[in-house]
């Protein structure tokens, strides 16, 4: 046990010697290791006491050097200023052209030399800030002229053709749409560029001049395309196309013209004017009623021209130059905005349209001028002619209205006025025509010596149907008469009410003055005859178009009425036969009495004979007077002459009847046939061929 625990001491004691020898290693190890740290952090003092001065003077070294260079880029931006004029004056002198982008840079640069010369009140009066100043203005000028150049040399009026396709003049060739008539090349799409890279640069300067060139020229060639137009129409038609032939009377032959679906040059309505034929076709087709027309004036058919002083008025032209002007407008339009900075646009279009414009509208206002003219001479068909002429305006102002916005109140007033002065001239002719129709002249020359239909009651016929075909255009012109109707001048209706009020009031005077011709005849029954025809025609004219629907709107028993005098002038023609109702039913005095007639074998005395003899003869003179002269009168319409015809033969024929059977069998002479000339027969063949001159 004692062993045991020596043994364990004694190996414990050996354990601690070895501790002890290793904790003796560790501290010399200790005291190694901190004096090489201290040697080391003495050598560290020693280095950096060394390398820090080299290091703060190297900063400042540095320093130095960026200072230096720095102070070189000033000098060699400053001088840079003083070479400007040098560098770009070649540039400058040689001119824009071929060379826009550098020129432009070029001119940058000067400006900027201008800017950096102007902060310093030391340059503020070098020669360097002269030089480069005048060089600028110089610069400026020759892109000013180079504008000018591009503008003049590239831009070109539109080619006669182009517009003709695109407002349609052609039936054949469809119109061009809005999109196509805008797209129409004007100027070169590269000259354009440049202009408003020009432009642009101008107007960032404060140059105005170059938009003041731009709308001289461009004003220019809208005019030239205008009339290009024009000129090429004329030279295509010639000069027999363009004339406006018509009838002077007020009584015009109807005419025949079509406004087509797309007869504006609207971009809702109009492709193409459908293009209405001259004043001279207008003027030339007759009616489409299948009424013959009479007597006409031998004074009053004379072939005239529609003419002014200065030349011939056509309104087919004219109404091509609108649409062509609509279309150049809304064209040049599109162009100016890609050239003509934003700010200015709609002054320098203003500016640009106005040739154009005043152009078309003095040849507007002319055509009402001459129209008045021949208003004043009573020549109506100038009022025909003008009625495709309003229309056509009307129908183009709300195009005209859109492209005109932000333009001057006189420019967008021009349209407008136009139109209200033709009103007002039409109105005041409709209002004189009424009054030409109740004292057209009654003289007896005037009248036709058949009783025909008068050419004033065809021609009033005629021109009443012009103004229905011309609903809202002669409602537009009645308006005009009413200052307070003037807002309603676009309603149909009460277009419709106007008219049929106006045409009543034509068709009263119309009557008057017919009761007034018909007293120039010295014969009562001619003049029943002229009036049944004439009244009849205007019935049937009536009944056959658009103008019963007016009318109604106004008279719902104008048929009746018209009926009414027709029958009063039936009983007033019936009267020419009292004479010979009077013979053949012997009323007043009987050659002899019916009882002394019927007695066989009755010897007649002398008295007796001699009145007999006397009724066949008084009854053949007369018969033959009035057959000779009513087979002379005229009655066009077939159902009223047979009408008329059938009363005749049911008037005399009965008592024609009753008075040659009452002496068939009384010998009052020994040559019956020399009294007893017609027979029933003959007396019913003979009234049916009344009314035909050739029979």
């Amino acid at each position: 046990m004692k062993n045991e625990i020596e043994a364990k001491m004694s190996k414990e004691r050996c354990v601690l010697s070895t501790v002890k020898t290793q904790l003796a290693k560790n501290e010399t190890l200790t005291t190694n290791m901190v004096n090489i740290l201290n040697s080391f952090d003495s050598r560290l003092h020693k280095l950096e006491d060394t390398i820090v001065p080299v290091y703060k003077q190297t900063g400042r070294l540095q320093r130095m050097q960026e200072n230096i260079e720095k102070t070189l880029s000033s000098f060699d931006h400053v001088i840079s200023y003083y070479k400007v004029a040098e560098d770009v004056e070649p540039i400058i002198i040689n001119g824009p052209s071929g060379q826009l982008d550098r020129y432009l840079q070029s001119m940058a640069r000067i400006q900027n030399a201008i800017e950096f010369f102007n902060k310093d009140d030391l340059h503020s009066f070098s020669l360097e800030l002269t030089a480069v100043q005048n060089l600028f203005e110089r610069g400026k000028d020759a892109l000013e002229r180079e504008f000018s150049n591009l503008l003049k040399r590239h831009s070109k009026p539109v080619a006669p053709i182009t517009i003709m396709d695109t407002i349609g003049i052609d039936e054949e060739i469809p119109a061009e749409s809005d999109h196509e008539s805008l797209a129409w090349e004007h100027i070169p799409e590269k000259i354009i560029v440049e202009l408003h890279e020009i432009s642009k640069w101008l107007h960032s300067h404060s140059s105005i001049d170059f938009m003041t060139v731009y709308a001289q020229v461009r004003s220019n060639m809208l005019v030239r395309s205008i009339t290009g137009m024009k000129e090429h129409l004329k030279k295509s038609s010639g000069s027999s196309c363009s004339s406006a032939a018509y009838n002077p009377s007020p009584l015009m032959p109807r005419t025949s013209y079509k406004m087509g679906t797309k007869d504006t040059p609207t971009k809702r309505n109009l492709k193409k004017p459908s293009m209405i034929r001259k004043a001279s076709t207008l003027m030339k087709h007759g009616s489409h009623h299948t009424l013959e027309v009479g007597h006409k004036r031998t004074n009053s058919t004379s072939s005239y021209e529609f003419k002014d002083e200065s030349g011939e008025i056509d309104t087919e032209a004219y109404m091509n130059a609108l649409s062509a002007l609509l279309k150049l407008v809304q064209s040049e339009s599109k162009l100016l905005t890609r050239i003509i900075p934003e700010r200015n646009q709609r002054m320098i279009f203003d500016q640009l349209i106005q040739n154009a414009f005043d152009l078309v509208i003095a040849e507007g206002e002319n055509i009402a001028i001459v129209a008045k003219r021949h208003l004043a001479r009573h020549e109506f068909s100038a009022l025909i002619m003008m009625f495709p002429v309003i229309k056509h305006l009307r129908n183009v102002k709300p195009d005209f209205d859109e492209g005109l916005q932000g333009t001057q109140p006189s420019t967008r007033a021009k349209i407008p006025n136009l139109i209200s002065k033709l009103h007002t001239t039409g109105a005041r002719a409709l209002e004189e025509y009424i009054d030409v129709i109740r004292s057209d002249p009654d003289k007896q020359s005037n009248m036709p010596t058949d009783g025909t239909v008068h050419e004033l009651v065809s021609n009033t016929i005629t021109f009443l149907e012009h103004l229905v075909d011309n609903l809202d255009t002669v409602g537009g012109m009645l308006a005009a008469q009413e200052p307070s109707a003037r807002g309603n001048a676009n309603d149909v209706d009460y277009n419709k009410r106007m008219l049929a009020a106006y045409i009543i009031k034509v068709l009263g005077a119309l009557q008057l003055n017919l009761q007034l011709k018909s007293k120039a005849y010295d014969h009562f029954p001619l003049a029943a005859v002229f009036l049944m025809n004439n009244y009849t025609y205007i019935l049937k004219a009536l009944m056959k178009g658009e103008l019963i629907k007016l009318v109604h709107i106004h008279d719902g028993e104008v048929e009746e009425s018209y009926n009414t005098l027709i029958n009063e002038q039936r009983s007033s023609y019936a009267q020419s036969w009292n004479k010979v109702i009077e013979l053949t039913l012997e009323r007043s005095k009987p050659a002899m009495s019916v009882q002394r007639t019927a007695q066989a074998g009755v010897k007649l005395k002398d008295r007796e004979r001699q009145g007999i003899k006397e009724k066949f003869k008084s009854f053949n003179d007369e018969f033959e007077q009035i057959y000779e002269i009513h087979k002379g009168y005229a009655i066009p319409d077939k159902k009223l002459r047979e009408s008329l015809r059938k009363d005749n033969v049911d008037l005399i024929l009965p008592a024609y009847s009753i008075f040659i059977s009452k002496y068939n069998n009384v010998q009052f002479t020994k040559n019956p046939e020399k009294y007893i000339k017609y027979s029933t027969d003959d007396v019913s063949d003979m009234l049916n061929k009344f009314f035909d001159v050739s029979a």
